[in-house]
């Protein structure tokens, strides 16, 4: 099924790219997972008629000729109305792609075109690291309620932080020389290469944020085992504060929300 997701830019243009999978859901994570973008509006494109597939409507009869010459007139309208709307869009996509960057100057077209295949690079062998692990045991709760020693799955979440610090290791490698990659003479490429830096960053705090939560939740079941049990793979607590407090790691925050659990370290430690 085909999707529509809109998301903002560094720069906070906002974009609408469309994307094949089965449901909503599926579209998020897949749009975060593998392009690294957070989507803020996804929606179904309707990809078929809903007369059925007939051309001429669900009963099958025929239009008159006056009513042919009108469907005509009108579908020619809409052919021209859409042509227009295609030109637009395409122009404006192709301003787009670009529509974050101040102009370059062509001698710095390569150097910056590199720069971007790198990013792109961090992000990609991110993504497949923390892909690569067995972070969903952290929300196997059968597991979990016959493990005393539940170690093993925090040293799953330690390992996608590795893969975090790694990634933040790698982009500073990357952008370290931008300075003179980009004399101040190129403002204008030196500023997109910051920025560039910054979606980058932005990128691999939503990874360390997602270690945060799991680690959080965690801990807060293994602290209090006496307060939920599992009950066909669903955890079913005793204690509504627990409950509220395990929730709560279930929701993802916004980037500020995100930014003071970041500095005051949300632990998840305060229903005991």
């Amino acid at each position: 099924m085909k999707f529509a997701y809109t998301y903002r830019s560094s720069d906070g243009q906002r974009h609408v790219a469309e994307i094949e999978a089965d449901s909503r859901d599926a579209v998020f994570a897949k749009v975060r997972t593998e392009l690294g973008i957070k989507p803020i509006k996804v929606t179904a494109v309707e990809a078929s008629r809903q007369d059925g597939g007939s051309p001429y409507g669900r009963t099958g009869a025929r239009p008159s000729r006056g009513g042919m010459l009108w469907g005509a007139a009108m579908l020619a309208a809409a052919v021209i109305v859409a042509g227009c709307v295609w030109w637009w869009v395409a122009r404006d996509g192709r301003a787009g792609a670009r529509s974050s960057l101040r102009p370059h100057s062509e001698d710095s077209a390569a150097a910056f075109k590199a720069l971007e295949e790198e990013a792109a690079t961090v992000r990609r062998q991110c993504s497949e690291a923390i892909g690569a692990l067995d972070l969903d045991l952290a929300k196997n709760y059968a597991l979990i309620e016959r493990s005393a020693d539940i170690s093993f799955l925090y040293d799953e979440i330690n390992k996608g932080r590795s893969v975090v610090e790694w990634a933040r290791s790698r982009a500073k490698t990357v952008f370290k020389d931008i300075h003179s990659t980009f004399p101040a003479s190129r403002a204008n490429e030196r500023l997109d290469a910051q920025a560039l830096y910054g979606s980058l960053m932005s990128f691999v705090d939503e990874h360390d944020e997602r270690m945060m939560r799991l680690e959080s939740a965690l801990m807060l079941l293994d602290a209090n085992r006496s307060k939920w049990k599992c009950v066909k793979g669903r955890l079913v607590f005793s204690d509504k504060a627990l409950e509220d407090e395990y929730n709560f790691f279930g929701v993802e925050p916004g980037a500020d929300a995100a930014r003071w659990q970041r500095d005051f370290g949300e632990t998840g430690g305060e229903t005991k």
